[in-house]
């Protein structure tokens, strides 16, 4: 009876610590993937379709400038939903609402004021 019993016994411990093992890797995975940080690259012009250097586009209180051919890049942004919000002097401020789960580039086009 004994023989039988134990090797029960330590196929039940075996099982037991394979669920715990899994389910800390399931764990482990979802805190990764709940920290993961997200990058917006894109674009700004004006109507005539030039590009505007020095525009300051702004995302939970993180602001970036454009380059001198228009381009920036926002990174380290929490969540996959965001609001852009892109101005510049003589130009009309912009908002943005963007899905980062669908799209992370986007070309911005301001209107003079």
């Amino acid at each position: 009876m004994k023989r039988v019993i134990f090797p029960i016994i330590v196929l039940i411990g075996i099982f037991a610590g394979i669920t715990v093992i899994q389910a800390k890797l399931i764990e482990t995975r979802n805190v990764n993937l709940s920290k993961q940080t997200l990058t917006i690259k894109g674009i700004v012009a004006d109507e005539t379709n030039e590009t505007l250097a020095g525009a300051a586009i702004a995302v939970n209180g993180q602001i970036v400038y454009t380059d001198l051919d228009g381009n920036f890049t926002l990174a380290n942004l929490g969540g996959s939903k965001c609001e852009l919000t892109v101005s510049m002097i003589s130009y009309e401020t912009q908002t943005i609402e963007m899905d980062l789960a669908k799209n992370k580039d986007v070309a911005i086009v301001l209107k003079k004021r």
